[in-house]
């Protein structure tokens, strides 16, 4: 599968994870949640941030990479590499390869579809619309929107590029010429770190909201929307849903790419988002439960997620004088 590394060039965009002493093929993240037997709160997602299938094999030892399965009992995935088996690339990996043999130094994400960082601490949104269309043996390189819609064949083989949106914010809400002001209103509550499904807006009766993006928790109930992570409550004392990934200049949790950009107009900026609008829509996508409401028990009923978005807090480091 293609994979991301830990540290792009845009490094402060990525918090480094953890790896146990042990095997890192074998070693879960450091996530706060026990992954033993009969615990009250089992936490799905594992190793490199993949889905625990604990029916399979019993409790941690089947793990779902959306494109094949791995076995950290034994370290194998179980099945082949399906862009280097079908689609003929990466001659030189094995099939059943994991982050092209640097476990340590690299994370393995599905391959077919998009993934970002937000980062909190620099208001930054970084993006790699489609990471089937990575090449492992290339560095990273983050451009703006328009930068990206003009990139020509040959820069794209010279280079993994991704998008790069300044001035995006959480919890919040615009006060003009860039300006965020934070902390007035409780509903507008920053979003937590941690791991997103980036799914669509279904469902959506607002037509302003058409463009949006759903942000769902990755927790134990994934795809209803709902953030059932321990502590998050809303003003109401109701469980916090409702996540998006939008432009806009009020932010109730959301990842918002502020309109009132100072660099650019509005105009601009709506260029912009359509470009992100336009990359995201055009990855790869999965179809996953739609477990929204009384969607949960209606048969057959799916909705398409795109990727994922980790959301981190890290502050640039700085340089010692």
């Amino acid at each position: 599968m293609n994979y991301s590394f830990l540290f792009f060039n845009y490094s402060e965009l990525i918090q480094p994870i953890t790896i146990g002493k042990r095997n890192p093929l074998k070693s879960t993240i450091n996530t706060g949640f026990s992954l033993s037997e009969g615990c009250s709160r089992v936490y799905r997602f594992s190793f490199n941030g993949q889905e625990r299938i604990d029916e399979v094999s019993g409790s941690g030892n089947w793990q779902d990479y959306g494109e094949r399965m791995y076995s950290p009992r034994i370290s194998r995935f179980q099945s082949p590499d399906p862009l280097i088996v079908h689609e003929m690339k990466y001659p030189e990996l094995s099939p059943y390869q994991f982050a092209s043999n640097t476990p340590v130094q690299a994370i393995d994400l599905d391959g077919l579809e998009a993934y970002g960082v937000y980062n909190k601490a620099t208001n930054t949104l970084a993006l790699i619309p489609d990471v089937s269309q990575t090449n492992p043996k290339l560095t990273y390189k983050f451009v703006s929107a328009k930068e990206y819609a003009g990139l020509t064949p040959e820069m794209k083989s010279k280079a993994n590029y991704g998008i790069l949106v300044k001035n995006v914010f959480t919890g919040g809400h615009s006060e003009g010429g860039g300006q965020v002001a934070y902390g007035t209103n409780a509903y507008e509550k920053p979003i937590s770190t941690g791991s997103y499904n980036l799914l669509e807006n279904k469902g959506n009766t607002n037509p302003d909201h058409n463009s949006f993006f759903v942000l769902d928790p990755q927790d134990e109930s994934p795809y209803d929307k709902v953030d059932n992570r321990p502590g998050e409550i809303n003003s109401d004392g109701n469980k916090r849903s409702g996540y998006n990934l939008h432009p806009g200049r009020v932010s109730n949790g959301c990842i918002t790419i502020n309109k009132d950009d100072p660099k650019k107009s509005l105009n601009e900026r709506a260029e912009e988002w359509n470009i992100i609008n336009e990359a995201i829509n055009g990855t790869k996508t999965d179809q996953v439960p739609d477990n929204r409401g009384m969607q949960e028990y209606v048969p057959g009923s799916t909705q398409t997620k795109f990727g994922k978005i980790d959301v981190v807090d890290v502050k640039p480091a700085t340089k010692p004088k």
